[in-house]
């Protein structure tokens, strides 16, 4: 199960213990679990930067289905993940974003 990232006490959980995970075009801020969990706390960090209102929100429905694709399919480590994408992202085919969702929610090697 997917719940959002919204407290403040959730965002200094990130910031104080969290990791950063790379994969791809994607990045996250991850809080690491050690038995396997079944609800996953998430947020979107998407810039200006980034580009146009339509693009910023494109990708965030995309991070938003390919996270919960990947969450469905692989053990999930994480408690809390804090999701940023570079423009690249929406290039990628959704098969592959999946893969990179997948690789920043599962335990690490």
């Amino acid at each position: 199960m997917i719940a959002a990232l919204s407290r403040r006490v959730d965002f200094l959980l990130l910031k104080e213990t969290g990791t950063t995970r790379r994969s791809g075009p994607l990045r996250a801020r991850v809080v690491l679990a050690d038995p396997p969990v079944t609800t996953v706390k998430l947020g979107f960090t998407v810039g200006r930067s980034f580009g146009t209102a339509v693009k910023r929100n494109r990708v965030r429905r995309r991070l938003r289905h390919g996270i919960s694709d990947a969450a469905q399919s692989t053990q999930v480590a994480t408690t809390h993940v804090l999701v940023g994408a570079a423009p690249a992202a929406l290039c990628i085919g959704y098969s592959d974003l999946v893969d990179h969702c997948r690789r920043l929610l599962e335990p690490a090697p």
